[in-house]
C-alpha cells in the first residue's frame, strides 16, 4: 500500500514536471499557458489511459508499466531541458517503484 501512495506521489511529480517543462518550451509571452497546456496535457492522457478506473483498451495488468514509459519520458525530457540531475533522479525513483510493484505483483482490492 505504501508503494502505491509513492506511485501516486510519482504522477503527481510527472504531472508537475510536464507543467514546468511547458513553461520552459513556449516562447517567452506564451510560458504561464505552456504551463498549463503541459500538465492538462499529461493528465488528461493518464485520466483517459492509465487511471485505474479509466476504460480504456490497455489492460489493467499493463497500466502501471505504461505509466512508467511516460513518466520515464517526462523525465527523460526533463534531463534534457537542462536539469540532468533533476531528471535522472525522478527517473531512478521511477524505476525502483516500477521494481516494487512487479515484485509486489498486481494489485487487488478497491484500488485495483
Amino acid at each position: 500500500m505504501l508503494n502505491l501512495a509513492v506511485r501516486f506521489g510519482l504522477e503527481l511529480a510527472g504531472v508537475a514536471t510536464a507543467g514546468y517543462l511547458g513553461f520552459q518550451f513556449a516562447p517567452s509571452g506564451w510560458r504561464p499557458l505552456g504551463a498549463i497546456a503541459g500538465a492538462i496535457a499529461l493528465a488528461t492522457v493518464w485520466g483517459l489511459f492509465l487511471a485505474p478506473k479509466a476504460s480504456s483498451p490497455i489492460p489493467l495488468s499493463s497500466r502501471e508499466l505504461v505509466g512508467t514509459i511516460l513518466l520515464l519520458a517526462v523525465a527523460g525530457t526533463l534531463a534534457l531541458s537542462g536539469q540532468l540531475w533533476w531528471g535522472l533522479g525522478f527517473a531512478a525513483l521511477l524505476v525502483a517503484n516500477q521494481a516494487v510493484l512487479l515484485l509486489v505483483g498486481p494489485r487487488t482490492g478497491e484500488f485495483a
